[in-house]
């Protein structure tokens, strides 16, 4: 591979009398592609190959290379001389990724759209840059609302990366706790890495990378390391909370899910049960709750009704309430009753009651201890 392309560089060197300029769009597609897929080692030595065009190569003059993460950690570019990163954290560059406000706004004035500015930042609220004046919104959101007139997620058609989904799926407690956080509109630091090594991706560095650099996220870098994280806008915050939900219809319990949330909106306690139970003994890991099972449970149910918000439902998490704070409340539209979800764990029931008992008798005392919080705070 690599000689054909040396080749055909040489024939256009010699044809145009001139040093060859070769463009490579969307390079770290093949190495996410093969990640995906379980064949991600027997890919490196070919994606080498293929790339060997941009390395030792007297006809070329220069290479570009386009692409949605920064991958030169994989191995396949770690050939390559005088290699120059450019990204959002980079100043030379900063206003090139994306339309800028002054555009946005004049855009909207040329389509009769002035009235829409507010609407239009609140869901499409962009991304920051190394430049702190600079904010930018994604480029094809906002062609596409300016030709559907419509505040749709557009974002979420683009770009293959569903890898994202499973990598979330099995991060650590801590990481569901901190894009529970995120969800909610918080601001939370991480630690993010600027290059992304597929080999290393059960890391919490790892998937902040890869949820910041495919978009998910934005922030301030304090130290060129450290990301002031926050979810970008509501489009996104829409496309991330359903990843858990995508991440299950993949593992086959789409039915399930489905009949989860209608007994759940409906009301039916048995159907609740019988599927929250399967869920939790099919996908779950004793590894992944054990360490704070209330969080990691407040994180799963928090995404998986997320996606709700576009049948016009309102979810509001750890929001103050009567007098407290209740877990997670479903404000249902057009006089529906309110869903309010109050979550208690076996374990830190018996240190409160100080008793002994068996499980089918802590589960009732749990259910009886978070209904009569609810009535007793007023939620």
């Amino acid at each position: 591979v690599s000689t054909q392309s040396t080749g055909l560089t040489r024939l256009l060197h010699r044809y145009h009398n001139k040093r060859v300029i070769v463009i490579v769009d969307e390079y770290d597609v093949p190495v996410n592609e093969a990640y995906i897929h379980g064949y991600y080692n027997k890919a490196l030595p070919f994606l080498t190959a293929t790339f060997g065009v941009l390395k030792d190569n007297p006809f070329l003059e220069k290479g570009l290379l386009t692409g949605v993460l920064r991958v030169a950690k994989s191995g396949y570019l770690s050939g390559l001389n005088n290699l120059c990163v450019y990204s959002l954290l980079d100043v030379s560059y900063a206003t090139m990724y994306g339309v800028q406000q002054q555009e946005l706004k004049e855009a909207l004035e040329y389509e009769g759209l002035t009235d829409k500015m507010d609407d239009v930042k609140s869901y499409y609220n962009g991304y920051n840059t190394a430049i702190p004046s600079v904010l930018l919104y994604n480029p094809w959101s906002i062609l596409k609302y300016l030709a559907y007139k419509k505040l749709e997620p557009y974002w979420t058609e683009t770009g293959k990366i569903d890898f994202i989904a499973n990598a979330i799926w099995s991060a650590p407690t801590t990481v569901h706790k901190t894009i529970r956080l995120l969800l909610e509109g918080e601001t939370v630091p991480v630690l993010v890495e600027t290059d992304i090594n597929f080999k290393q991706l059960d890391s919490p560095e790892a998937l902040w990378s890869l949820l910041y650099f495919s978009g998910y996220l934005t922030g301030k870098m304090n130290d060129r390391k450290e990301l002031e994280a926050r979810i970008p806008n509501t489009e996104v915050n829409e496309q991330l909370s359903t990843m858990l939900k995508r991440e299950i219809e993949a593992k086959g319990f789409s039915v399930q899910y489905s009949e989860l949330i209608s007994a759940l909106l409906s009301g039916n306690q048995q159907i609740v049960e019988t599927h929250l139970r399967t869920l939790a003994r099919e996908l779950f890991s004793h590894h992944d709750v054990a360490r704070t099972p209330e969080a990691w449970y407040h994180a799963f149910m928090l995404s998986f009704i997320y996606p709700l918000k576009s049948q016009g439902y309102r979810i509001s998490s750890n929001t103050e309430a009567g007098l407290g704070r209740p877990d997670i409340v479903i404000h249902a539209p057009d006089g529906k009753p309110d869903i309010i979800v109050e979550l208690k764990t076996i374990t830190d029931h018996k240190k409160k009651q100080k008793v002994e008992s068996d499980d089918d008798d802590d589960l009732c005392s749990c259910a009886k201890a978070g209904l009569e919080q609810i009535i007793e705070k007023d939620y």
